[in-house]
């Protein structure tokens, strides 16, 4: 995805002062694009009075969210390449989502008293404000499979996240997350 727009050098009155309009210029002084790389990098590229620069830019972290706590929430996932195929088509699970989180190490429970439950296991790590695990997964149903959650990110009120992986029957992809459950 890319931006891209033009650059501007405005002159007027101060803010403390009077405020003629009339006063004030706006000039083109250059272009600029801003060009994501990845869902963390970017790049910068500017000119300004025909002078021009390109910046590589990065998402930084400044403190590592932690996710503990239990939720009302679940998943809610499409499988697709699955064998057999009757298992293609949107599968969901609703109820109660458990998180453990110490360091880089993250553990998830989904259970619902109609759907099973589900345990999923693995490293958390963090670019910016956006987590995402590498994991492996495993549901009282028998299904089994590695996981993925990626651009992890905390609310107000709880997490979303988006998640894809694969078991022994099907690819997957879809949306993970949780309201924090009231005290």
């Amino acid at each position: 995805m890319a931006n891209f727009g033009g650059v501007y050098a405005t002159r007027g009155p101060w803010f403390g002062g009077p405020f003629p309009p009339t006063d004030v210029t706006v000039r083109q002084v250059g272009t600029a694009s801003f060009v994501l790389g990845s869902l963390n990098q970017a790049t910068l590229t500017y000119s300004v009075d025909s002078v021009s620069a390109s910046k590589s830019v990065q998402r930084q972290t400044w403190t590592n969210e932690n996710y503990t706590g239990t939720y009302a929430g679940g998943y809610s996932i499409r499988a697709t390449s699955c064998n057999p195929s009757y298992f293609n088509g949107v599968q969901e699970l609703a109820g109660i989502l458990s998180v453990n989180q110490n360091g880089s190490t993250i553990s998830m429970s989904a259970s619902s008293s109609t759907s099973g439950s589900c345990a999923f296991s693995g490293n958390y790590s963090q670019t910016g404000k956006l987590g995402q695990i590498q994991g492996s997964y495993s549901c009282t149903d028998g299904t089994q499979g590695s996981f993925s959650a990626i651009e992890m990110t905390p609310t107000v009120s709880g997490f979303t996240a988006r998640v894809y992986g694969q078991n022994q029957y099907c690819q997957w992809s879809g949306y993970l997350g949780g309201i924090t459950r009231a005290q």
